[in-house]
């Protein structure tokens, strides 16, 4: 059996997807981040004294490094003009460590940018981003994860995961703090021991996680600090019994390029004299790690289940009906066993109103390519269904067909009578294609690079896989596009909707939003 089955067979054997647990040799590898150790070093050297003293001073304790060096370059920072600019982006840091926080998160807020376009190492990553995963936990400071999951819902902090009601579906949570929060970053000694204050609210928040998912620990060492005191954390509450049912649940990745072929054994985790069992996997890259974590079956996309779980929620605390959950009884003769998904069954007033209210993103963006919807209710679809699902700054449902079958634009493409247009559809037209091309780091990058290269639709198909060919079509010059293939290309894919993988059916959709502005934003 080689090693792709021995671990689709193993991961298999869950009825839920994988998380994955990221730490600092993730990005070390895709974006040449430092170690714990020389990040420390980078910020000794901005000071008057050594990396080697400061351990010395500090006993060896990064902590307590990282305490040492925030102090001496506390009046370093205010005083000296090169942090000037840090100094108008952050007129008012917390403490004297605020400083180094700081200048840790402008750091980190650049790793997004060097992440590769080619290679091995991007070949690597497209193989992630297809990945079928429940969620990520990272103690990472950068946005690498959130650029490879772009539609994951971000938590920052140990607050944040434990009042913002996460769903556990598609989303990221950044136990260690972000780069785009300098304060949130768990760093010295006074931040571990108000993490470590905290740490066993967090266990049981993750606990949950952990005794309902495969987890897979990627970029961490098997001594790694953060990640023995989470295990012992919960496993401290676990019976000998259901610790033992972890065995199958935890799955340590380590990377050794010496190794010539990925294995798959047993081992166990000892921590403070309890001995934790897991899966040990050994590989030479991430490739085919990847690859087979791309091909395990789920029956919804992670970001419909997880729109799906926080609607429920919601309703289950509220039972009042909102834009987007309609509250109903369900039938007495109804079978719920043989329905799937159960959302408000039963009469409803008003039949045809409703049923356009309730219309889907999908279905707005298939009857972009293949019409169905009567221009009659497009009306009804533009003051109603856009502004629900443009909200919260979603780009990614066309618009321009049901303005214009509505009668709301001009043939320029302007909006007629605006004031009785919603707000969040006068704000995705005025960005017009800029709402689906990528504006910043790794994917700004590569869909420019494979527009340079291929500079037609017809190009694209022909040379590009599929991944690639959707990320360059929103940033494909509309002189160069051939709409009739570009609609034929789509329809096709339109399978990629329901049954894609989230960046495949997010990109699907942005590139039927860029054939919607073609074809339907202006008239000769």
């Amino acid at each position: 059996m080689t090693f792709s089955e021995e671990l689709a067979g193993h991961l298999g054997k869950f009825s839920t997807a994988p998380f994955l647990f990221i730490g600092s040799g993730f990005s070390r590898r895709f974006v040449g981040s430092e170690d714990w150790n020389g990040l420390l070093g980078v910020f000794a050297d901005k000071t008057q004294s050594s990396i080697a003293r400061y351990s010395a001073s500090a006993n060896g304790d990064p902590a307590a490094i990282a305490s040492l060096i925030a102090e001496d370059f506390h009046e370093i920072w205010w005083d000296d003009a090169q942090y000037a600019p840090s100094r108008a982006k952050y007129p008012n840091p917390k403490t004297r460590e605020s400083a180094l926080k700081i200048e840790v998160a402008e750091h980190f807020s650049k790793a997004v940018d060097r992440l590769p376009t080619d290679g091995p190492q991007a070949l690597e990553l497209g193989a992630l981003k297809a990945a079928v995963l429940e969620g990520v936990i990272t103690t990472n400071y950068d946005s690498v994860l959130e650029s490879v999951f772009p539609d994951f819902e971000v938590f920052v902090g140990q607050d944040e995961l434990l009042f913002r009601n996460p769903q556990g579906v598609a989303e990221i949570y950044k136990i260690h703090g972000s780069c785009e929060a300098p304060e949130s970053l768990v760093l010295t000694t006074a931040d571990y021991d108000r993490f470590r204050a905290r740490n066993p609210y967090l266990a049981a928040k993750l606990l949950t996680v952990f005794v309902e998912h495969p987890i897979i620990f990627i970029g961490y060492s098997l001594n790694d600090s953060n990640i023995r005191e989470i295990l012992v954390s919960i496993a401290t509450v676990l019976t000998t019994d259901n610790l033992d049912e972890l065995r199958d649940r935890l799955i340590f990745v380590q990377w050794d390029p010496s190794v010539s072929k990925a294995t798959l054994t047993t081992g166990t985790f000892a921590a403070d004299g309890m001995p934790i069992p897991l899966q040990i996997v050994t590989v030479p890259d991430y490739m085919e790690l990847f690859t087979v974590l791309g091909q395990l079956k789920r029956r919804f996309p992670a970001r419909i289940l997880r729109h799906l779980k926080e609607h429920v929620y919601n309703l289950v605390l509220t039972s009042e009906t909102t834009n987007t959950v309609y509250v109903s009884n369900l039938s007495g003769d109804e079978d719920a066993s043989s329905v799937d998904v159960v959302i408000g069954v039963g009469a409803i007033q008003q039949f045809s109103t409703q049923g356009i209210v309730g219309l889907t993103r999908q279905d707005i963006a298939l009857d972009v390519l293949t019409p169905s919807l009567n221009e009659k209710d497009f009306g009804l679809i533009v003051d109603r269904v856009l502004p629900r699902m443009l909200g919260g700054g979603r780009n990614h449902t066309p618009i321009f067909r049901f303005l214009r079958g509505a009668g709301r634009l001009t043939d320029a493409g302007e909006i007629i009578d605006p004031d009785t247009i919603d707000a969040s559809i006068k704000v995705r037209a005025s960005l017009g294609l800029d709402a689906w091309r990528p504006s910043t780091g790794y994917f700004e990058t590569k869909a420019k690079r494979l527009v340079a290269e291929h500079k037609t639709i017809e190009k694209l198909i022909e040379v590009c896989n599929l991944d690639d060919v959707l990320y360059a079509i929103p940033s494909l010059a509309p002189e160069n596009v051939n709409q009739l293939v570009l609609h034929d290309f789509l329809l096709e894919k339109s399978a990629l909707l329901d049954n894609g993988s989230v960046s495949e059916s997010t990109q699907w959709s942005k590139s039927v939003c860029f054939y919607d502005y073609l074809v339907n934003r202006t008239r000769p």
